[in-house]
């Protein structure tokens, strides 16, 4: 019996098959992939705001073209309507006035792959407050990408949260949200831990330190070095006693990544000298870490607690990384030193070998923020 339908199931599914393949350009981004993450950070004379998504949420809201991006950077006019974006979609009062924000920070990152579900942002506006209204209640209402039908916006601000969908508001008694002493310290302290781990230039740098050190002393005196060292231009920077162009403290990181990994590899005494080393680039990394604190801003309230909360907050993370690291590092090196006695790689090699795997990491970031 001949099919009364033109088409079968069969050849129905290979055809919208097709169909979603050849338009996955054009329909790449019709539903948010994650929700929009808003953090609010309320100091009694300003308000940051940061907020984390997908990427491509903000390169359809402000259209971004493909000439203004240059592999994850932007060219400055997408900061600047960025900027615009948020102030009109992400409106926030208080004592019936608007707040105006200031973009200070932008980040976005996408994979190689050209798998849109993968990228992400990182936005921090900085909004000034006005003293008269410091009691009034405080109001944010969300427009933030409202072109996807699913848009939504989850809202913390002082331990509360709330999800928000486009048009809908939220108000908070200032006197809930006000950043308070033990908050600060508390939110700066992970903020230290995290600024290690989401800082892979740094990890190398720390990793590239251990890879000569042959005992838990001559690693505690090394890092005793940088810690001493970070400290003291952090605490600078950060309160703008002395600023280092961000670019150039990055390149210098760079630098310093490449030197210690020549020098392990170049110079035989290098472990007798290796605190002096430490301390000198600790002064570099010192300045990368004030980067973030210069974004956010330091609250008025328990400035220097939050200051030495940061602090600690970074000394957390090495110990953690150097407690994971250095007994897998002491192992792997016995085990070279094992082999070496029956003809097989040597540890001095071995070390040789990872250490032109950390020059050529270091070297690859120094080309790459040179020519950014």
């Amino acid at each position: 019996m001949k099919n009364p339908f033109p088409f079968s199931l069969r050849h129905l599914g290979s055809a919208l098959l097709l169909l979603l393949c050849t338009s996955h350009a054009a329909f790449a981004h019709k539903l948010q992939v994650e929700p929009v993450v808003t953090v609010l950070h309320p100091q009694k004379t300003f308000l940051s705001v940061e907020m984390r998504g997908n990427g491509e949420d903000i390169i359809q809201a402000i259209q971004v073209r493909d000439s203004e991006r240059i592999g994850n950077d932007f060219v400055p006019a997408v900061s600047t309507r960025l900027q615009s974006y948020f102030n009109k979609h992400l409106i926030l009062q208080q004592g019936g006035k608007p707040l105006q924000g200031t973009l200070i920070k932008l980040e976005y990152w996408r994979p190689d792959s050209q798998d849109y579900t993968k990228s992400k942002f990182n936005v921090i506006m900085r909004y000034p407050r006005d003293a008269k209204f410091a009691k009034d209640p405080f109001k944010v209402k969300t427009q933030l990408f409202d072109y996807l039908p699913n848009s939504q916006t989850i809202l913390s601000v002082g331990g509360i949260q709330k999800t928000l969908y486009p048009g809908e508001s939220a108000q908070f008694d200032p006197s809930a949200v006000t950043a308070n002493l033990l908050g600060n310290i508390k939110d700066f302290t992970f903020m230290g831990i995290e600024h290690i781990f989401t800082g892979p230039d740094h990890m190398l740098f720390i990793l590239a330190l251990l890879l000569i050190s042959t005992s838990f002393w001559s690693l505690a005196k090394t890092l005793t070095g940088f810690t001493i060292s970070h400290s003291i231009t952090l605490m600078l920077s950060a309160l703008s006693v002395v600023v280092l162009n961000a670019q150039l403290v990055d390149v210098l990181v760079a630098v310093s990544i490449v030197f210690v990994g020549l020098e392990n590899i170049f110079w035989k005494n290098a472990a007798r000298h290796r605190f002096w080393v430490a301390a000198a680039f600790g002064l570099v990394h010192g300045f990368g870490f004030s980067g973030t604190l210069r974004e956010i801003g330091l609250p008025e309230q328990g400035l220097a607690w939050c200051l030495l909360s940061f602090n600690l907050g970074v000394e957390i993370a090495q110990v953690i990384l150097c407690a994971i690291a250095f007994p897998i590092l002491l192992k792997v090196r016995r085990k070279f030193e094992f082999e070496a006695q029956y003809g097989g790689m040597g540890w001095p090699k071995a070390m040789h070998v990872a250490s032109w795997g950390v020059v050529a990491m270091g070297g690859y970031w120094l080309a790459q923020r040179l020519s950014g």
